[in-house]
């Protein structure tokens, strides 16, 4: 949870946690704040008191309903401050008419048609609503990655390239030069239909296999004896379904790198994981649903300058898979590799990855939201332009 007081923008940030958080996380909060309240060990009533009593103007829900909420939305419910915002960690509105005036989002998780909704007031972000660090807390790119991307963008041979990364990796079996369907989310986000339209894309795909995360590991099985019972015109061999373990951040994001494409799951999208795809190189293809939940992988896919990835329905979705697949060889068709390109081209510079214009777009909102309370002008719909320049910033 965080907290915003008074004084210029690029100062006013507090931090308050009501979890326990890792301590390297904690240590940088702590230098980035302006003040540190740990509120892991308190009740809800004692830091809603103190919010209150250090003149917090803007409240910030990082939980919502999700796991570990329940003093979060005590706190909010008891109306501390004058403005109380939704962001990032419950992906919908609260439906908290009563105590939670906003909702931070862009207009492609939210689109204005879709603002009826919302129990809350919709603040608009200039890019994409989900802020990342990447070029600040990942290291750049490994050796090892970088010379995938030289080959690939040059059309040379992969050979001496992937294999290591894929014995390092323990991606075993199938050809060297197979295509890589993946999808590194959680497994609970796969549904029925889902499963069956990564079939009717991968089955007649020759060379090809489907990679996910045994994440929860209980679920592999599962899927695995569901893949057998599916009879289709392409049913999904045994041999065709690869499960790794989940890894630390950065081995993580080299081994992504290996994959060909990056199916998003549309019931609930990728998200960090989305970000963690393109920060490695790998194109996500995504189609957005009428859900916030749906639209978050096209949010960040949008913002990488990929729209060509983003499909308007499920059949598109199955279409563009194919067609980006192509007929053969790990990196697929054209159009693929130029994706893969230029996301390697664009890392650094990506408003998906640019942390510092996101924060001084919402700096810009937060600054709005006070001068309305101020001016006593009620409550309404915030649209954070893109600046012109820099020097608009």
């Amino acid at each position: 949870m965080w907290m915003c007081g008074a004084g210029p923008p690029s100062r006013c940030t507090a931090t308050r946690s009501t979890l326990p958080m890792a301590r390297t996380i904690e240590r940088r909060w702590r230098r980035a704040a302006i003040g540190f309240f740990d509120g892991s060990t308190v009740n809800a009533l004692t830091i809603a008191k103190q919010a209150n009593e250090d003149n917090v103007r803007i409240l910030i829900d990082m939980v919502g309903y999700t796991g570990g909420g329940e003093k979060a939305n005590e706190i909010f419910a008891l109306k501390p401050t004058p403005h109380q915002t939704s962001y990032m960690g419950y992906c919908a509105s609260t439906g908290a008419f009563d105590y939670m005036h906003s909702i931070i989002v862009d207009r492609i998780v939210a689109p204005p048609d879709f603002a009826r909704f919302y129990s809350e007031k919709l603040i608009y972000l200039p890019r994409s609503y989900y802020v990342t660090d990447h070029r600040q807390s990942m290291m750049a790119p490994a050796e090892a990655l970088k010379e995938l991307e030289t080959a690939h963008a040059s059309g040379a041979g992969l050979d001496g390239v992937l294999s290591p990364l894929r014995e390092e990796f323990g991606v075993k079996g199938g050809d060297e030069d197979e295509f890589l369907f993946a999808c590194f989310n959680q497994l609970y986000k796969i549904d029925p239909v889902t499963f069956d339209n990564w079939t009717s894309i991968i089955g007649p795909r020759e060379h090809s296999r489907l990679w996910l995360l045994s994440f929860p590991a209980s679920a592999e099985k599962n899927l695995r004896a569901f893949a057998k019972s599916r009879k289709r015109d392409h049913p999904l061999r045994d041999d065709r379904l690869i499960f790794s373990p989940t890894l630390p951040k950065e081995k993580y994001i080299r081994r992504a790198a290996i994959a060909s494409l990056f199916l998003d799951s549309p019931l609930v999208n990728a998200h960090t994981t989305a970000t963690d795809a393109l920060w490695a190189g790998l194109p996500v293809l995504t189609y957005p649903g009428e859900r916030m939940v749906t639209r978050v992988a096209a949010s960040l896919v949008h913002a990488a300058g990929l729209d060509d990835l983003i499909a308007l329905d499920r059949l598109d979705y199955v279409q563009k898979a194919k067609a980006l697949a192509g007929k053969s060889g790990w990196r697929g068709s054209e159009q693929l590799r130029m994706s893969r390109q230029k996301l390697a081209s664009t890392r650094m510079s990506s408003p998906v990855f640019d942390t510092e214009r996101w924060v001084r777009g919402e700096e810009r909102a937060f600054a709005m939201v006070v001068d309305a309370a101020a001016a006593e002008k009620g409550s309404f719909h915030i649209i954070v332009k893109e600046p012109r320049s820099l020097q608009d910033e």
